[in-house]
């Protein structure tokens, strides 16, 4: 799968997921205002997190099992290291991070 984001007037972004073995679009979505923070980051090829500043945006797509679900990051959400290290600061302190992932022997 690969990200595509786009700038739509004034400074808008757009981002779409797809798969790039058919073309087909997963997932289409508005993330806010390029002229905030925002970041879009897959934690594994399954796994984007998107975050924008301006509009609040906070949320994570799983697209294992040839499903895509969403939902909206909440505090409770145990975020990876990345996810916590781009929040801004104010945003940290509501977040955890989650404890990383041991490698299998």
């Amino acid at each position: 799968m690969t990200v595509e984001v786009t700038r739509r007037e004034k400074s808008l972004v757009d981002f779409a997921v797809v798969d790039t073995s058919t073309g087909k679009t997963l997932v289409t979505d508005y993330i806010g205002s390029d002229a905030m923070r925002w970041f879009l980051w897959w934690e594994n090829p399954s796994r984007l997190w998107g975050y924008g500043s301006d509009l609040g945006y906070f949320k994570v797509f799983d697209f294992a099992s040839g499903r895509v679900t969403s939902s909206s990051v909440s505090d409770a959400t145990p975020v990876p290291q990345f996810v916590w290290d781009h929040l801004p600061t104010s945003k940290q302190r509501r977040y955890r991070v989650a404890p990383a992932l041991l490698p299998e022997n």
